[in-house]
């Protein structure tokens, strides 16, 4: 991810995979040291709240804010959205609630327009869907065939508002959203195909987590049902023992600090 924000004039397919790569990176990134303070917590006697539960199978905006940085989201939603009347005023003011829960949620990371922007933007997409609910039945919303085009649509929605998040330079901002797919060659998109596999590869333990959280519970509950508490064991030690000889075979040689430190 790092490697490719680095290039000056990145194609269309490059830039976007390195997108997909940084909402990996932070997602791995946060997630992970939320849950290393939760598990110290814990060790201690204290319970912390859950912060992530599978934020990239969201089908909308405001189950994405459900799902990822819980803790802030509800923080914000308590303390500032429901204070401002929440959605239980006009429909003009509860739109400007939105908008400026987000922006303030925007200025919480910095004090920069890239923040700004990323925060209008997830207040732009609540009142766009909001919009949508209001004139598509739920009944035809909650059609399971739809389901994983409405994830799609909004995974697509999550990367670009990481390219806000990730991108400080306005005007690289700029021209990286005026990038063309139809002046992409062949070879930058053999090599961006390449580098999306490898991504998808590195993170398969983080996905599979979360196709688990999108299977039926019933499938899941029939599956635990058939294995013994040895097994069981066994089976989460070997795994526990091969992605921990995963993380010292493929670990960068290059140390960083946790993203979420400079917030």
């Amino acid at each position: 991810c790092n490697k490719i924000f680095a290039v000056e004039e990145p194609d269309f397919a490059l830039l976007w995979v390195g997108v997909f790569a940084f909402s990996i990176q932070i997602f791995a990134d946060f997630s992970a040291y939320t849950d290393i303070a939760r598990g110290s917590a814990r060790l201690l006697g204290f319970h912390l709240m859950q912060n992530f539960r599978h934020p990239y199978v969201a089908r909308s905006p405001a189950e994405f804010w459900s799902r990822w940085h819980i803790s802030l989201s509800t923080w914000f939603r308590d303390y500032v959205y429901i204070p401002l009347g929440g959605s239980r005023c006009g429909k003009g003011r509860a739109a400007f609630n939105v908008l400026f829960t987000f922006f303030l949620s925007g200025l919480w990371h910095g004090a920069q327009w890239n923040f700004v922007i990323w925060g209008l933007w997830y207040g732009v997409l609540i009142l766009g869907y909001r919009l949508v609910h209001h004139v598509v039945p739920l009944q035809v919303r909650e059609q399971k065939w739809l389901f994983p085009f409405q994830w799609a649509v909004m995974f697509v929605f999550i990367n670009v508002g990481w390219l806000f998040f990730r991108e400080t330079d306005f005007g690289y901002l700029w021209q990286y959203l005026r990038l063309s797919p139809a002046q992409v060659t062949m070879e930058e998109f053999t090599s961006a195909v390449y580098l999306f596999y490898l991504t998808v590869l590195y993170s398969l333990p983080i996905w599979l987590h979360h196709v688990e959280a999108m299977l039926p519970e019933r499938w899941i509950w029939k599956g635990k049902e058939k294995i013994t508490g040895n097994l069981l064991f066994a089976i989460q030690t070997s795994l526990g023992l091969l992605f921990f000889s995963c993380v010292l075979l493929f670990r960068s040689r290059m140390t960083s600090d946790f993203i979420y430190f400079q917030f």
